[in-house]
């Protein structure tokens, strides 16, 4: 019974010593750990990651040490300003995952200036204004980069003579923009 006993211990201690053959004490212990990446936006605009749009809010999970591409890209009616919390004002970055982050898209919007219009009837005939195709009365705001076109109407047995924009007479028939 003893030798069984001996060779019983032999034999743990064997399989103990083999199973930690492959360790080290100085080896690290690999992690399966991922960070999380969240995008938000404030503003009218949308990012992609690495090309493609990203959802507002979702948690993606990313490798450790891995380098994602963020673009942020404007709606129409506004600007990108810059990545909350840091001075970066580059649409577009490239982040290394050396943590979990929440990422913030900052856009504003563009406000154009707008200028009165104001025009006067003339005596013999009328005068029309429009933009993009819809009338407009004189005093009206129009944004700037707009076209105005101006038609004039001369009475029966008149005719344009000449145009007067800003004090300044300018060549036309019957419509200037």
């Amino acid at each position: 019974m003893k030798l069984f006993s001996k060779l019983m211990a032999l034999f743990i201690m064997g399989i103990f010593l083999v199973s930690l053959s492959g360790c080290s004490i100085d080896s690290p212990i690999e992690t399966l750990e991922k960070y999380t990446l969240e995008i938000g936006v404030n503003g009218n605009g949308l990012v992609e990651i690495d090309g493609k749009k990203a959802v507002i809010g979702k948690k993606y999970l990313v490798e450790p040490e891995s380098e994602i591409i963020l673009k942020a890209i404007p709606f129409e009616s506004a600007k990108f300003i810059g990545w909350k919390g840091t001075n970066i004002t580059f649409p577009e970055i490239k982040v290394e995952m050396v943590s979990s982050q929440i990422i913030i898209a900052e856009f504003e919007e563009i406000i154009s200036p707008a200028y009165a219009v104001n025009f006067i009837q003339p005596t013999n005939g009328s005068l029309t204004a429009a933009v993009d195709g819809a009338p407009i009365d004189s005093g009206a705001e129009v944004e700037a980069g707009k076209d105005v076109v101006f038609t004039a109407a001369p009475d029966p047995g008149y005719e344009v003579s000449s145009w007067t924009v800003n004090g300044t007479i300018v060549d036309g028939e019957e419509d200037v923009t």
